[in-house]
């Protein structure tokens, strides 16, 4: 588990570097009087605009934060209520797993598939994070309501 969690780190970490390395658009400011309307030709292809991507390595480190964190209050789970903790690793060792195999196909994909499986799995890994402190925070309020 501790090492799927440090592969993955890695992997995060260097994603941000990857995604650091490429320019950001210019942002321009507005004019001070509106241009005039010139003829535009028809357009022959749709061009989407760039993808915002993360600039730093920040958001990297403080994903790297909250799975430490998570897997402190899993083991915590782990000596309040087994049964629960048995739920939530498996479910969290699998997310890992699966993101370890999508970090290792993701420079194959297109960037805009990449922005997208980048924000779901964090979005994954933050929600079963959130559901172990729930459980967590349940499992100990329920020890002290009972008498």
């Amino acid at each position: 588990m501790k090492k799927c969690v440090v592969i993955l780190s890695l992997s995060l970490s260097l994603l941000g570097c990857q995604s650091a390395s490429k320019p950001s658009p210019i942002v321009k400011p507005f004019p001070a009087d509106p241009p005039v309307a010139q003829p535009v030709a028809p357009a022959t292809s749709y061009t989407p605009p760039p993808v915002a991507t993360k600039s730093s390595a920040a958001p990297q480190v403080e994903d790297q934060a909250m799975l430490k964190f998570c897997l402190k209050e899993l083991d915590a789970l782990k000596k309040v209520d087994a049964k629960q903790y048995q739920s939530k690793n498996a479910e969290l060792n699998h997310l890992l797993s699966e993101a370890k195999t999508y970090v290792q196909v993701r420079n194959s994909l297109n960037s805009d598939m990449s922005v997208i499986l980048d924000s779901a799995f964090q979005y994954r890994i933050a929600r079963t994070c959130n559901d172990i402190r729930v459980d967590l925070t349940q499992s100990l309020l329920q020890r002290i309501e009972k008498r």
